[in-house]
């Protein structure tokens, strides 16, 4: 029965036990879970210097055209962090190091 509730706590975000076995009551996160040392390394691209009529198609023909990115829906690309009009751009593929 303890398990379960303790299942259902780690649902909710509450409570139970983290990765260490130790109590947790939900409200201070674990400093594990902050670290995002499991992101690929190299994998995402800032662009600056945008604007204007830029669009997301716009940024992903050019990757395509000039720097052989596949920007088919099962391409290289994982996300594109852009609305029309912004400044910058940030590109995450799903390969590490392909940012480079």
């Amino acid at each position: 029965a303890e398990k379960g509730r303790e299942r259902e706590d780690r649902k909710k975000g509450k409570g139970g036990k983290n990765k260490n076995g130790t109590e947790s009551n939900g409200d201070a996160k674990d400093s594990k879970d902050d670290d995002i040392s499991f992101l690929p390394k190299g994998a995402v691209i800032k662009i600056t210097g945008l604007g204007g009529d830029v669009t997301r198609e716009d940024l992903k023909e050019k990757l395509g055209t000039d720097f052989e990115v596949d920007i088919t829906k099962e391409g290289d690309i994982a996300f594109v962090t852009y609305q029309k009009g912004e400044a910058e751009a940030k590109i995450r593929f799903k390969t590490e190091n392909f940012g480079k």
